[in-house]
């Protein structure tokens, strides 16, 4: 009898905190686009506005920027 009322227990609470799962809910996304790719096999996980033209990101500026100063043959 207590092995059952510990399950039931247990069970309950597992009911009350469900798990948070991304498999049919898309994530929520604070950015105005995002986009989500497998690297593997280029499958696009999860976009939005991907398609949208955006101002590229200072970040993306300044690796840019790096990248040149350090690849880039300046003669």
């Amino acid at each position: 009898m207590k092995k059952i009322l510990f399950f039931i227990l247990i069970t309950t609470l597992i009911n009350l905190f469900p798990q948070k799962t991304y498999g049919a809910d898309s994530p929520k996304v604070s950015s105005v686009s995002a986009i989500l790719i497998d690297i593997k096999t280029a499958e696009v996980l999860f976009e939005k506005k991907a398609g949208d033209r955006m101002y590229p990101a200072s970040l993306t500026k300044i690796a840019t920027a790096i990248y040149a100063i350090e690849k880039g043959n300046f003669k």
